[in-house]
């Protein structure tokens, strides 16, 4: 046989078989050897994040072992005497580590495991634990102790541990006190510690790395800003906004909320509309990078 026809196109009588269809063509129905791909050709390139079809095809030539990258441990450090667990009832001076548990959810929530530290701010300790996680953890973000204040000893004391800093300070808001660094065997994030500015420099700059270590490619979405909006300060203002779709266009409206420290906010937004420093005001209907975390 060369030619399949579909068992609902032929009517039996019998021992008599009458096919219905009038149009057959010779190898019709047929997925010949070979068609999909040939000998020796590459499947999957190497690099490439392994999804279901990339499973299924590992599966169909045999490979029940595949050879893959390791995804990344990472190490979430909270910083600061203020800091207390969750489960605790803060006294007037102090406040939960609630900004360790965002950072892992969105790490989590984006296929990367984590474990939250907490260090105090005493140059001793600090450094211990530093170096303790340095050890075991390549990639180390740090949340708090970042800033230029008295107890800000994060910075001093992974240059005494060999962290090379990169940069210190980023012209942006929220997030200016970003800091960033690396050694011979870790990468370093410094993020400030207050809630907003932390959770932008991770879903700005750290899950973008993150995604193209592992082969993976970042590109900026683009959206339009639905309101008017002003920010007098020459700095990148990444304004929180609430994503609405319109004749296929994805429309930004901004909800500010009270500033970096108000975390209640990220609940009622869905992303961060990047503004352009060169600019004081921006106009209806005009078109910005848009990094979405719903």
């Amino acid at each position: 046989a060369d030619t399949v026809i579909p068992y609902e196109e032929i009517e039996r009588t019998g021992d008599s078989f009458n096919i219905r269809s009038s149009k057959i063509t010779k190898g019709q129905n047929i997925h010949f050897m070979g068609s999909d791909s040939k000998k020796d050709e590459e499947l999957v390139s190497r690099g490439s994040r392994l999804s279901p079809a990339e499973i299924g095809i590992a599966a169909s030539v045999g490979l029940n072992e595949i050879e893959v990258l390791i995804l990344p441990r990472i190490a979430i450090l909270g910083t600061g005497d203020e800091l207390v667990p969750v489960d605790a009832i803060p006294k007037p001076h102090q406040i939960r580590i609630s900004n360790a548990h965002t950072v892992q959810a969105a790490l989590s929530g984006n296929g990367f495991e984590s474990k939250i530290f907490h260090l105090k701010d005493a140059k001793e300790e600090l450094r211990d634990g530093l170096e303790r996680i340095l050890e075991e953890f390549p990639i180390l973000v740090i949340i708090g102790g970042a800033s230029k204040g008295k107890a800000d000893l994060v910075p001093e004391t992974l240059l005494s541990l060999g962290v090379e800093k990169l940069f210190h300070g980023v012209k942006q808001r929220p997030g200016k006190p970003f800091w960033f660094g690396k050694s011979s065997t870790n990468i370093v994030f410094g993020f400030p510690g207050n809630p907003v500015s932390s959770f932008l420099c991770l879903v700005r700059y750290t899950l973008p790395w993150l995604k193209s270590i592992l082969g993976g490619r970042f590109e900026l979405e683009k959206a339009i800003l639905a309101e008017e909006f002003e920010f007098r300060k020459a700095m990148t203002f990444f304004v929180q906004g609430k994503r609405k779709i319109s004749n296929g266009k994805i429309l930004i409206h901004p909800i500010p909320g009270g500033g970096s420290g108000d975390l209640v906010n990220l609940s009622k937004t869905d992303g961060f509309l990047e503004l352009p420093a060169e600019r004081e005001k921006f106009g209806i209907w005009e078109s910005y990078n848009w990094i979405p975390f719903r």
